[in-house]
């Protein structure tokens, strides 16, 4: 008997291990983190900003009286300009697959740059009285946006469309310039251009997004005329425009 029991522990000490073995080990159990889902930027949005624009204007007199200038020399003269810029801003985004987006937008801004000269440039020197000024009030524009996503939250684009600039021109003749019939007067267009520009654009959040943009506008050239038939000042000013802002816009 007592033979059988140690023939038996030495069975059991060589089969149990053998099983245990051979018995198939379970894989072990991970458990999978939630997918972060990636922002979306499709939608319309309306936003404010603020910034600067800096203008380039020259202006030349064409004719006096139907005939040339009287001083040919100083016919151009220089209108630049710098200004605060403050306005809103509208549109709406298509994202697309690969990281990029398509989007269409339009945006108001007003400013108010006014430079005098002491001067009617061609017609009169400096210190007889009379004076021309040119003023840039409102701009605005309705412009194509095309960008790429180099991160989920983080927009480079590019920019360009109509451009619209308000502008005003004064020209203060007096009477010793102007044959006897002194005058002023106010003349007042909108003009129309392209502009092209380009911007970094950053989510916050689900609904807020964070931009600075860059945009230069060629508005053309703007030929009027002041006075009467018979002493009338025919002038043209040529107008760019530069502006850089900041801009926080909610996306529904």
């Amino acid at each position: 008997m007592k033979r059988l029991l140690i023939a038996t522990a030495l069975a059991a000490g060589l089969i149990v291990p053998a099983v245990a073995a051979d018995m198939a080990v379970k894989a072990p159990v991970y458990t999978k983190a939630p997918m972060v889902a990636a922002y979306d930027w499709s939608g319309f949005y309306i936003g404010g900003s603020v910034g600067g624009r800096w203008a380039e204007v020259d202006g030349t007199t064409l004719s006096f009286g139907g005939a040339p200038p009287p001083f040919p020399a100083a016919v151009n003269a220089s209108y630049d300009s710098t200004t605060f810029r403050g306005g809103g801003y509208a549109g709406y985004n298509w994202q697309l697959p690969s990281n990029w987006l398509v989007g269409l937008e339009g945006d108001i801004a007003w400013g108010d740059a006014t430079t005098t000269l002491g001067f009617l440039q061609g017609i009169v020197p400096v210190g007889t009285g009379s004076s021309s000024a040119f003023k840039q009030t409102w701009d605005a524009g309705i412009r194509g946006r095309v960008g790429y996503l180099f991160a989920p939250t983080w927009l480079a684009y590019v920019t360009g469309g109509v451009a619209f600039q308000n502008v005003k021109a004064t020209v203060n003749c007096a009477a010793a310039a102007c044959i006897g019939a002194a005058f002023v007067q106010t003349n007042e267009t909108t003009l129309v251009g392209w502009s092209i520009g380009g911007g970094l654009e950053t989510a916050l959040s689900k609904n807020w997004l964070v931009r600075a943009e860059y945009r230069y506008a060629d508005l053309g050239n703007w030929t009027t005329s002041f006075g009467v038939p018979a002493v009338a000042i025919v002038k043209t000013y040529n107008v760019t425009t530069q502006t850089a802002f900041v801009g926080v816009a909610y996306k529904f």
